[in-house]
């Protein structure tokens, strides 16, 4: 078979197929294996803007890998796109009722035709998406962990979220509803406070970022809550907090 039909073929296939299909142990083996039938981007500017459809995924996916080795958690704020550089952090508004979110991308699709992002259930529930299924979205780059080339010729690497997004990477955080909270972490770096929130959810619910300021500097704590009360909190922590994260304290 002539090889340029032959790449029309699978590329066909591919376009054919459900995303449960390419998603996970196969397309990671391709994308291992040195095959992947679009050109990812090595570095996308903050700012990098598209418009498109959003899809999700949940259940079926999770504990399974994503395309960049990850175990899929679907209570994390991730997604999954088909060329943004992995660790990129995008932030997705619902053109439908304008709610926001910040994903990070770790892994490839949707391979579905005229969509351009495949979010977790956490992203999609934040987003008022879970019954649609689909929503228009836009998606903003707000910052990539991948290396580039700055102007004197120097290769630097971003180190996430910067402080010239932060207005829009807040949407990743949560107001404080009154009430107790287990306190796991504590970050000077929104980046580090988001990725460990990642881990955190694959082994607990409801856990949340905020923001707050001490003395003059801004530090966000990873929390899970609220409780009514501060033995509940307590009780919560022992239980389901201590024997995997270690230290924690209780605040409100």
């Amino acid at each position: 078979m002539n090889k340029r039909y032959a790449f029309v073929a699978v590329i066909g296939i591919i376009a054919l197929s459900s995303c449960s299909v390419q998603r996970g142990g196969n397309l990671v083996e391709r994308i291992r294996g040195g095959y992947y039938p679009y050109k990812v981007k090595q570095y996308v500017r903050p700012g990098y803007t598209e418009y498109g459809t959003a899809s999700w995924y949940g259940n079926k996916f999770h504990g399974k890998r994503t395309a960049d080795g990850e175990i899929y958690n679907m209570y994390a704020m991730t997604a999954a796109h088909k060329t943004l550089p992995f660790n990129t952090y995008v932030k997705v508004t619902n053109l439908n009722n304008h709610r926001e979110a910040v994903v990070r991308i770790n892994d490839r699709g949707p391979f579905v035709r005229n969509r351009i992002i495949d979010l977790s259930y956490a992203a999609a529930k934040k987003l008022g998406m879970i019954g649609t299924g689909t929503a228009p979205v836009k998606i903003v780059v707000l910052s990539s962990n991948q290396v580039h080339s700055s102007q004197n010729g120097q290769y630097q690497t971003n180190s996430g979220i910067n402080a010239q997004s932060e207005n829009s990477v807040n949407q990743n955080t949560d107001e404080p509803a009154s009430g107790y909270y287990v306190q796991i972490g504590s970050f000077r770096v929104l980046a580090n406070a988001v990725k460990f929130k990642d881990r955190a959810s694959w082994a607990l619910e409801g856990v949340q970022i905020m923001r707050v300021v001490i003395s003059g500097e801004v530090f966000y704590r990873v929390v899970v809550g609220p409780f009514s009360t501060k033995d509940a909190a307590f009780y919560y922590a022992k239980r389901n907090v201590e024997g995997k994260f270690g230290s924690f304290c209780i605040i409100k």
